[in-house]
């Protein structure tokens, strides 16, 4: 069993998270520090307490303010550290965190900088693995996409990506049978903003993009039909 102080740590980021549900309550928790110390406990070495707070901050950073403090916390860098943590349940609140941090160009460069960027790219298979991923393992997919949609709206990310080998992987993706429907919208939704860049635009189309696109185009679903058209905007 847990030590009496880790578990209420991990009592305390359990009850802000579900505070943080509220959106008067994301700025009370920022007024009376509460940021600080969730921050604090990102180093705690007990899973459920890494959980808690990550949750919470999932639903702090939803808050633009918040976005901004926990970047000036030096918390992207720790955040960005549990990526490599050998819980998969870990891992997958990590990338929530991050798709939510990455919505102001302050944190996407931050991202960055702390390896996020070349992390993410390495959570999406190769075309061989998909079919190989567990359903825990598919959501992660989807929400890496997702974090790098909103990551790939600074250009220095659209060259990250493209150095670590994040377009061959997207455009598998968007091109992909397998996996839930929301990986291929938001595959999508990353080449529309990946196309910002020139080289990945010609990249995208050498690697046969705009077919899967035009492919999506056809499908009876709004959600495919909606990202596909914004992303052949961009490319061509």
């Amino acid at each position: 069993s847990l030590p009496a102080k880790e578990s209420l740590k991990q009592t305390a980021a359990n009850v802000i998270m579900q505070l943080a549900l509220d959106d008067d309550n994301k700025i009370s928790v920022r007024e009376v520090g509460g940021l600080k110390k969730l921050v604090s406990l990102l180093t705690s070495p007990d899973t459920d307490v890494q959980l808690n707070v990550l949750g919470a901050l999932t639903n702090l950073a939803l808050n633009d303010q918040n976005k901004a403090e926990i970047r000036e916390l030096q918390a992207i860098p720790k955040i960005v550290e549990l990526l490599d943590s050998e819980e998969e349940l870990v891992r997958e609140k990590v990338v929530e965190v991050i798709w939510n941090l990455a919505g102001n160009d302050e944190n996407r460069v931050a991202l960055l900088y702390a390896d996020a960027v070349r992390k993410l790219v390495d959570l999406l298979p190769t075309n061989t693995k998909l079919t190989e991923l567990t359903e825990r393992g598919n959501y992660i997919v989807s929400s890496a996409l997702g974090a790098l949609a909103n990551l790939a709206v600074h250009p220095e990310n659209q060259t990250a990506i493209r150095d670590g080998g994040g377009l061959r992987k997207v455009v598998d993706l968007v091109g992909g049978s397998v996996g839930p429907e929301k990986t291929k919208e938001r595959a999508a939704n990353c080449i529309e903003n990946l196309s910002l860049d020139r080289e990945n635009r010609e990249n995208i189309r050498i690697l046969g993009g705009t077919l899967h696109l035009v492919r999506m185009l056809f499908s009876d679903k709004d959600e495919w039909i909606r990202a596909a058209a914004g992303a052949i905007k961009n490319l061509s």
